[in-house]
């Protein structure tokens, strides 16, 4: 289990509440990322990854304040997250 790179996200729109679509690499199943810099709380998240058990198909994310923890199925895997919260 590792903490992800924090990228910027590549689109975000919203006011009091926010969707995010951010970036990851190399994600493994457990693995975690911290976007608390653009959220005060995460209410949702989907994995959309590109390579590996969940490429193509969303999977949704254990959420845990602002910290995303990655689902069962990636392993070494690239893609987005889709991520719905409150603005920070």
């Amino acid at each position: 289990m590792a903490s992800l790179v924090l990228q910027p996200p590549v689109f975000k729109d919203g006011f009091a509440e926010v969707v995010a679509l951010v970036p990851f690499a190399n994600a493994t199943a457990g693995d975690t990322i911290d976007v608390g810099v653009w959220f005060s709380v995460v209410l949702g998240a989907a994995l959309l990854a590109t390579a590996g058990p969940v490429a193509g198909n969303a999977a949704v994310a254990v959420v845990s304040g602002t910290v995303i923890t990655m689902p069962a199925g990636p392993n070494k895997t690239a893609g987005y997250l889709l991520v719905f919260g409150e603005r920070a």
